[in-house]
């Protein structure tokens, strides 16, 4: 009870003091409320981009569309058909001008990205590379092959869910050569599955 009543005695002096000071509270700003609220839009990241596209037209928003940072606007109405090869990627929308701008992502790539990321937590490029590197060594000789993986890494792509395919610029009998391979496997046990060098 004792706490209590100290409290309420502690408002009250704190109220009073606010009171007497002459200043009037300004009301809180909402407006970083507004910025960080989703906009209408929001919701079609990674989605169809035919979706989008329906929305813009019903909210009747102008839209800019960007392929890799080229403008595609006038292009995608062209053939309906490739409005259906991209998901929605970025997109800055400005409810107020009810305007958008959309960055395409094409499904190909997208599907390239997840299954690259996939493959990359059972096996990273990494271990990939280094199984690359000794089993060229043990085919060309200890001191006679090397791979330039860091820093001369041309490619490296999953193939499949599975396999990697690794291209690199790398040293043999010490003269410059380029080597491809193919790892499939996990991190802990990657197997090489060719390697071709030239």
């Amino acid at each position: 009870m004792k706490k209590l009543f100290v409290g309420l005695v502690s408002m009250l002096l704190m109220l009073c003091i606010t009171g007497c000071s002459g200043e009037s509270e300004e009301p809180i700003s909402t407006e970083s409320e507004t910025e960080s609220t989703p906009t209408q839009l929001d919701s079609y990241v990674g989605g169809e981009l035919t979706d989008l596209m329906a929305a813009v037209e019903e909210l009747g928003y102008e839209a800019t569309y960007y392929n890799q940072g080229e403008d595609w606007t006038e292009i995608l109405p062209m053939d309906d058909t490739w409005s259906q090869d991209f998901l929605v990627g970025e997109l800055d929308e400005d409810p107020d001008a009810k305007t958008v701008s959309v960055d395409l992502k094409l499904k190909v790539n997208a599907e390239q990205e997840e299954m690259e990321g996939a493959l990359e937590e059972k096996l990273n490029t990494v271990s990939a590379w280094k199984a690359v590197e000794k089993y060229g060594r043990i085919f060309y000789g200890t001191d006679d092959f090397e791979v330039d993986y860091l820093v001369g890494q041309i490619s490296a792509f999953a193939e499949d869910e599975n396999t990697w395919s690794l291209k690199a610029t790398g040293k043999l009998y010490g003269s410059d050569v380029t080597c491809e391979a193919m790892v499939t496997g996990t991190s802990e046990n990657p197997e090489v599955l060719s390697l071709n060098v030239y």
